[in-house]
């Protein structure tokens, strides 16, 4: 939605922003430092006299400071690392791709992006194949897109940077009918687990008896148990969605963590070559799943397996969306892996 301008001054989320016109030249800016409309006017009066100085001749025009696709890249890493470690792999795999992409387009400053070139860079991503040769999903190309999306948005909230239009605002999202069923059967699970290294057996089988995201799994915090009544707590910054999660831990998941609870004073489960969380286990659990016949099983399908294990077991839609920490019942549906078998027998059931 276009910002609403009165006399020139416009105010969202707490910010001023201006707008000049002379002689067919406009300009629009954010009114650094602010705080009320008294002193935004006073910066758009000052804009506005040098605007008339430069197309009197009078002053020459202020070269602008350029931010380029590289700055985006580094301010973005700069806030995953520091507030959102269990992104930073994806972001830096997203970023290579829009690197080369705004590089090879002449569009390595970002204030030459628009709305255009974002919905251009939805199609590309979608019919360009990945590494492996295979198109990429939608809700992988709207997981670029929302990378991307987010990195304007960490430049447009400094208000040293003058940059005040995200041109991934009002860019639709594609249509997620791709959906997935891919999970570990349970009567896999023992056979799985023993094709994993140690420390991949157990956030594995943490993941799978919290029904939490692998993020929370492997960024775990010593802080956050209470051995005595067996909770898990998570702080609502460490959640997607800012939700606050208290989970009472069944035998097996507590059992896991007394395991590495005594023997730390940060992270539960560390890399003992790095002393900070594994960031990924793929390599293995690929080769583990290639072994038990499910060779496109992927970590992120263990909370989809969650899902599907207790509506297999007869648990309602209800609670199966509070153990996954869904907002929305619909994206619980995604999650449960309904097989062709169980599809023909609905279908066989309506021939009453």
């Amino acid at each position: 939605m276009s910002k609403i301008y009165k006399d020139g001054i416009a105010e969202e989320k707490g910010k001023f922003y201006g707008k000049i016109k002379i002689k067919g030249v406009q300009r629009q800016f954010l009114c650094h430092g602010a705080k009320n409309r008294t002193e935004a006017q006073a910066i758009v009066d000052s804009e506005r006299f040098k605007l008339r100085q430069e197309l009197g001749g009078i002053a020459k025009n202020d070269k602008k400071k350029t931010y380029t696709i590289q700055y985006l890249r580094k301010r973005c890493l700069e806030n995953s690392e520091k507030k959102h470690k269990a992104t930073v792999d994806k972001d830096i795999t997203h970023f290579e791709f829009f690197v080369d992409y705004f590089t090879k387009k002449h569009l390595t400053d970002i204030s030459l992006i628009k709305q255009k070139h974002i919905k251009e860079l939805q199609q590309v991503l979608k019919n360009t194949p990945t590494k492996r040769g295979a198109q990429r999903e939608n809700s992988t190309v709207n997981r670029y897109i929302a990378t991307l999306r987010n990195a304007f948005n960490i430049l447009i909230k400094d208000e040293d940077v003058d940059i005040y239009f995200n041109p991934c605002k009002g860019v639709e999202d594609l249509i997620e009918d791709n959906r997935r069923t891919t999970y570990l059967p349970e009567n896999l699970h023992e056979e799985f687990y023993s094709y994993l290294p140690e420390y991949a057996r157990d956030l594995v089988k943490l993941d799978l008896n919290t029904g939490l995201r692998t993020g929370n799994v492997f960024n775990a915090h010593k802080s956050e148990f209470d051995i005595e009544l067996g909770y898990w707590t998570i702080e609502r910054k460490k959640n997607k969605g800012k939700k606050f999660i208290r989970i009472k831990l069944n035998k097996i998941a507590l059992e896991i963590v007394k395991k590495y609870y005594y023997n730390t004073d940060d992270y539960l489960i560390k890399n003992p070559d790095t002393g900070k969380p594994y960031t990924s286990i793929k390599k293995c659990f690929r080769t583990a799943a290639k072994k038990i016949g499910i060779p496109n099983l992927q970590p992120r399908d263990l909370r989809r397996t969650v899902g599907t294990i207790l509506y297999q077991k007869g648990k309602s839609l209800r609670v199966i969306k509070d153990v996954l920490h869904h907002t929305d019942a619909s994206t619980t549906e995604r999650y449960l892996g309904i097989t062709a078998e169980e599809l023909d027998q609905a279908y066989e059931a309506l021939a009453v």
